[in-house]
């Protein structure tokens, strides 16, 4: 009698620890992490130059596509072609360049698959010129043997061009765009006010926008 009472008191504690048992081994297993997903948008499409006798697809430019600090480069092959694959969804620039033909700088939104023809236009070289002066009481007067220095004048830059009689100088060959210039000639500063340069003394910045005239103050020391 004594072994049954003692038996009838277990079965509640013994039906408990099963249930919960039960339920532990019920329990639902966390949901695992998605994979990241690997990039798989393409960019592609033709780099076309813009030249006077008219459209023609230009082989061996650089395309390249920046997100970030992520950078993918590709070459246009010889029908102009390109193709950049494996990328990240999002806004990104691109820059095409080639030999010859002005920059082209644009910003995009990658979303899957995109094609994007790219003109390029021909680079056409300007002329920059101008008068370098001193102000005197009787107005405006030339400075003779002014040395002005081109940093990017040209195909390759680095140009010296001196003022005549007239205070004249000219660059014959200037490509679109930024270009500094330095100005000088002992005896001579720039004018009061004038911000200085990053370099030196006689900086000036011109921005070339077809054949450009560009005059130069400059005060007697």
């Amino acid at each position: 009698m004594m072994e049954r009472l003692q038996t009838m008191k277990l079965l509640p504690l013994a039906v408990s620890l099963a249930v919960s048992m039960s339920a532990c081994g019920s329990a639902t297993a966390p949901t695992p992490l998605p994979a990241p997903t690997r990039p798989t948008a393409t960019l592609s499409g033709l780099v076309f130059g813009i030249t006077p006798t008219g459209l023609k697809p230009i082989d061996g430019a650089r395309v390249r596509l920046e997100i970030g600090s992520y950078r993918q480069d590709a070459l246009t092959d010889q029908n102009g072609r390109y193709r950049l694959t494996e990328l990240y969804e999002g806004s990104s620039s691109v820059t095409t360049t080639r030999d010859g033909y002005d920059t082209d700088i644009r910003k995009i939104t990658i979303t899957g698959d995109v094609v994007m023809d790219i003109g390029v236009e021909l680079k056409i070289a300007h002329t920059l010129s101008g008068v370098v002066f001193e102000v005197t009481p009787a107005g405006q007067a030339p400075i003779e043997g002014v040395q002005v220095y081109c940093d990017s004048c040209g195909e390759f830059g680095h140009t010296f061009a001196h003022t005549d009689a007239n205070g004249f100088y000219i660059f014959p060959a200037v490509f679109n765009g930024s270009n500094p210039l330095i100005v000088g000639k002992d005896g001579y500063r720039d004018p009061p006010g004038l911000p200085p340069g990053p370099l030196s003394q006689g900086w000036r910045q011109v921005t070339v926008k077809g054949d450009t005239r560009f005059d130069i103050e400059l005060v007697r020391r």
